[in-house]
């Protein structure tokens, strides 16, 4: 959610929740203490993941989360969209009934407003000290990249037929819902995380959504399977989403000590740690190389081999260790984080990023109505190349040589291009979601 959402608190201190942000809370949320005098609103779902998180904290550990619990608030809006905010969290935030002086008697929060903090928020409620901020927190939700142009995009009808190929959060797939009237989502993902959360997220369209736990390589069975041959339009937002980077535990950042995991799919055996510790050098070389651009890949791969002959890498700390003391002092005062390229490559050769989304367009492009839409987001040149080239090949018509009197190959083309430049977030959109900068969204149409 983005803008500012003005409101005065009534005399019982109720506080209007904003039309916009009632399908993201639920029938009931919680409300706790927030950074710079905030406050932070977390969904059933997410108030509960925090609770798992605690619980399996040493004593040491936890009670610096004590005042998170001790102040909290479960909040139940009213048939109007209102909530009783307990006085201490109203003093705590310096939110004042319409006859009581403060600075700015009728806003929420300071410069962003009501929102949703995500993917390229610093803090969670961060809204500016002192203004009476209420930041909403959203568990396996992050702000939805080059959302708007998705929409517009996959134009959709509303008793269209769509596909979300990489449900994560389920930003996109809110407003593909809010479109459709008798019309059907079908929503994927290879993460039952991403997946119970935006469960909880769409549950107001629930009978328009189907939910899927698969990856999008598999199209045409997930069609089959649903008794759908062709559909209206398809979206996917590739790569790996914000958070899973930012969940620690999932082992994708280098940024924080967690087991060698990285993959999108739990169920799956293969993880980081096995490619790390046994694949051969010169296939470590090869996915550093190939998958991460990385010059430094033949020492990184030396400097591995060497490690693990010794002992088994086991955390993502240590493998940054490895990776830095195999590059020269120039490279590690680059702006670049120097572990990133690596840690990239290898999360894709886990999760086959790249064959699934080669096995993917061929897929959706076969699947798709005349005059069906498909937007792929890409966030790096290796799946961006991908995608490009699949639609152009796909735009093809005949390929005959010019000598040939007549067509021999029967080729036809099957989709139009509709971005000969790739879609690119503004610059407001950069500064409230820095992960956006990256962004390409292709879009093409099925002839």
């Amino acid at each position: 959610m983005y803008g500012k959402y003005k409101h005065t608190v009534d005399p019982k201190g109720r506080l209007f929740v904003p039309s916009k942000l009632r399908d993201e809370l639920g029938e009931a949320f919680y409300v706790t203490l927030g950074l710079d005098h905030c406050l932070s609103v977390y969904t059933e779902t997410g108030w509960q993941a925090i609770l798992d998180k605690y619980n399996a904290l040493p004593i040491s550990q936890a009670r610096k989360m004590r005042f998170l619990f001790a102040n909290a608030a479960k909040c139940e809006p009213d048939k109007q969209g209102r909530f009783l905010i307990p006085t201490e969290l109203r003093q705590y935030a310096g939110i004042r009934q319409p006859d009581q002086p403060r600075r700015d008697p009728h806003a929420l929060c300071g410069p962003g407003g009501l929102r949703q903090a995500g993917a390229g928020d610093a803090h969670a409620g961060e809204s500016g000290a002192g203004d009476g901020g209420i930041g909403l927190l959203m568990e396996f939700s992050h702000k939805s990249v080059l959302l708007w142009e998705c929409i517009d995009a996959l134009n959709i009808r509303p008793n269209g037929i769509y596909l979300d190929g990489t449900l994560g959060g389920g930003g996109h797939s809110l407003e593909i819902c809010r479109r459709l009237t008798n019309g059907r989502l079908i929503g994927v993902d290879r993460d039952e995380v991403a997946l119970e959360a935006a469960k909880k997220r769409l549950s107001r369209h629930a009978r328009k959504v189907t939910l899927v736990h698969d990856n999008f390589e598999n199209i045409a069975l997930i069609l089959d399977a649903l008794n759908l041959d062709k559909i209206d339009g398809m979206l996917f937002d590739l790569g790996v989403s914000s958070p899973q980077l930012d969940d620690g535990a999932r082992g994708f950042s280098y940024m924080t000590d967690a087991p060698l995991d990285m993959r999108m799919d739990r169920g799956s055996s293969l993880t980081a740690y096995e490619i790390v510790n046994n694949y051969p050098k010169d296939e470590l070389r090869r996915i550093l190389y190939e998958y991460g651009e990385e010059r430094y890949a033949p020492q990184i791969a030396a400097a591995i081999e060497r490690v693990r002959s010794d002992r088994p890498i086991e955390t993502t700390l240590e493998l940054v260790d490895i990776i830095k003391s195999a590059m020269p002092e120039r490279a590690l005062r680059e702006k670049q984080h120097p572990a990133k390229r690596s840690f990239q490559a290898i999360r894709i050769a886990v999760n086959d990023e790249l064959g699934a989304v080669s096995r993917m367009m061929r897929a959706s492009i076969d699947h798709l109505n005349p005059g069906g839409r498909l937007a792929v987001i890409t966030f790096h040149s290796l799946e961006d190349r991908i995608v490009k080239n699949a639609m152009l090949d796909a735009a093809k018509g005949c390929t005959c040589p010019p000598s040939f009197p007549v067509c021999v190959c029967g080729r036809t083309p099957k989709i139009q291009v509709l971005t000969k430049k790739p879609i690119i977030a503004t610059m407001e959109e950069v500064r409230e979601n820095p992960r956006a900068r990256s962004a390409k969204l292709r879009v093409a149409v099925k002839l």
